[in-house]
């Protein structure tokens, strides 16, 4: 039996979740989506709700520079 641990989620984090349940995404995209958010963030220093259109711009770049070298 698994038991489940409740974990606090930031308003940031759910107000993602709700908007991906609502366009009904399915689990794994969720999981990508949530899991590139945390890209950004790290990738930024700083809350990704305080991104700019450049600094998106930017993080596109860098993830596709290190995309094409693994292939």
């Amino acid at each position: 039996m698994t038991t489940f641990v409740p974990v606090a989620v930031s308003a940031l984090r759910q107000r993602l979740i709700d908007e991906m349940e609502i366009r009904r995404f399915g689990r794994e995209m969720q999981r990508n989506y949530i899991r590139d958010v945390g890209r950004l963030a790290t990738f930024l220093g700083r809350s990704p709700d305080t991104a700019t259109a450049e600094d998106v711009r930017r993080f596109q770049l860098h993830f596709a520079s290190i995309w094409q070298r693994q292939f």
